[in-house]
């Protein structure tokens, strides 16, 4: 319940984004990534050079198991992201666009690509290199 009347109780990490069927290009350029729809057509929404065919090999965190059992993920995520190996990224799968994650990641220096597939997100995350 929140403190006071009035006030809305913090948002947790698990807590879904509406996000449009189609690309929303400002959507995409606010979180500087690149998006991919089933097609295979690619938005670009800003001009850093992605690396992520440098990365080769990307370990895998469906969250989905983790929200349905009432777990938070952004702990296992941290735990992953610390754990990576140069030329490693971590694939995430979601119920919902985990934009506040793509946000944090990438102030920490990580790059991203998404896509949706079905009723699901696909994001990948990797550090881009010099």
């Amino acid at each position: 319940m929140p403190a006071n009347i009035g006030e809305a109780p913090a948002p947790t990490f698990a807590e879904p984004i509406p996000v449009p069927a189609a690309p929303d290009t400002d959507v995409l350029r606010a979180i500087g990534t690149q998006m991919a729809d089933r097609s295979g057509a690619a938005f670009r929404s800003d001009a850093r050079r992605l690396s992520m065919k440098t990365t080769p090999r990307f370990q895998t965190l469906d969250i989905r198991t983790l929200l349905a059992s009432g777990a938070e993920p952004l702990p296992e995520i941290q735990r992953r992201i610390v754990s990576l190996a140069a030329h490693e990224g971590l694939h995430v799968v979601a119920p919902f666009l985990p934009a506040p994650l793509i946000e944090r990641l990438r102030g920490e220096g990580f790059a991203s690509r998404f896509e949706r597939a079905g009723t699901d997100w696909h994001v990948w995350f990797w550090r881009d290199l010099p």
